[in-house]
């Protein structure tokens, strides 16, 4: 039997007020107004998936990052990051076991010398005889993204997302890998899996391939991560400090510290936009930025890697 998944904003809207105004930044010297939105941070969503993929593909560079520079601190870089996918044979889709596949798919990683890394697992691929009328839909709009920011859309009119894909799991990893150790025809003679190299990762932008990623992964269930971690960016290999700062906001359009949040909606912000002064009263407080600061350590058990100081970083 073959399993069912869900992929991100393909539920129902969480609520009525998902993606609206709900306060705004206001500058006291210059009148500029910037609207805050509200986002539910519920994948299935499909008014808000998107930021929630941002929110974890944020999380997930900055493992991939900040293991990094742990390493090469303790003289062990690991090497940069690449986009590796590894895709499930079809004898192994009657009863599969996302959790087992994604076990077997973290070994054969490392067997090619992969040294750790992030993964996103995918469940389903979009039918070949769907990419050139998505493809031409993204560019009659105007829009950026690949053929599952269409099918968000549902140019075609199908009566389900499900009808643009079919089962074909694979998962991808954004891992270190200094060198490759088995080719892709000898690792297939030996396990039936497939793996490609996409490319560098971080040569191009490791946070919009893993967010572009997160768009279509398997929805976790329960208390499942999204992105999950393996070898050097695993939890037990590399831990994280988190120090959050706090500090007063200026205006980005002249620099004024009488920048003040206020409570609005749709209707009131547009009028604050259309040159309306909100009264001292509105003025609820300055605006503060939040900001954390991560610092990522080797455990001291763990500081031994192999040897790949020879490779260009």
């Amino acid at each position: 039997m073959i399993p069912v998944f869900r992929v991100p904003g393909t539920l129902d809207r969480t609520s009525e007020d998902c993606n609206t105004v709900v306060s705004a930044e206001y500058c006291k010297d210059c009148g500029k107004v910037e609207a805050r939105f509200y986002h539910c941070n519920n994948w299935d969503c499909p008014t808000c998936y998107f930021w929630t993929a941002s929110r974890a593909a944020h999380r997930a560079e900055d493992r991939l990052l900040g293991t990094q520079k742990a390493y090469a601190d303790v003289g062990k870089h690991p090497g940069r990051i690449l986009h590796v996918m590894f895709s499930v044979p079809e004898s192994e889709y009657d009863n599969f076991d996302y959790k087992q596949q994604r076990k077997k798919c973290y070994g054969y990683a490392e067997m090619i010398g992969m040294l750790g890394g992030a993964v996103a697992f995918h469940p389903y691929r979009v039918k070949k005889e769907y990419h050139k009328p998505l493809y031409d839909y993204l560019k009659n709009a105007g829009l950026p993204g690949g053929h599952w920011r269409a099918i968000h859309d549902n140019p075609l009119n199908l009566s389900s997302w499900r009808d643009y894909v079919y089962f074909a799991p694979h998962f991808h990893i954004l891992g270190f890998y200094p060198k490759i150790v088995m080719k892709s025809n000898e690792f297939f003679e030996l396990t039936g899996w497939t793996y490609k190299t996409i490319g560098v990762a971080q040569d191009r932008n490791v946070f919009r391939t893993l967010r572009y990623l997160c768009t279509h992964l398997a929805v976790p269930e329960g208390h499942d991560q999204a992105i999950t971690y393996f070898g050097l960016a695993s939890y037990n290999k590399t831990s994280v400090e988190a120090v959050k700062t706090s500090s007063f906001k200026a205006c980005p359009a002249c620099g004024s510290e009488n920048y003040y949040l206020i409570a609005c909606g749709e209707y009131m912000f547009s009028r604050y936009l259309a040159g309306l002064k909100p009264s001292e009263d509105s003025l609820l407080l300055h605006v503060r930025v939040v900001k954390t600061i991560k610092r990522f350590t080797v455990r001291v058990h763990q500081s031994t890697i192999p040897e790949v100081s020879a490779i260009a970083c």
